[in-house]
């Protein structure tokens, strides 16, 4: 990848989590004191090529 580039990244973040059997949308629960939404956007704004999400 040129060092030039910037990568954005959409994370997609929508769902009910009835299968999951969650009582609030997946997205929103807490695990280690974070929600799954953050974990994600944490993960992916370590990746060097990424500038934004």
């Amino acid at each position: 990848m040129n060092m030039t580039e910037q990568l954005w990244a959409v994370i997609p973040a929508a769902g009910l989590g009835v299968r999951a059997g969650c009582s609030k949308p997946k997205q929103f629960v807490t695990i280690g004191g974070r929600t799954l939404l953050e974990w994600t956007a944490t993960k992916v704004l370590s990746l060097p090529e990424v500038k934004g999400a």
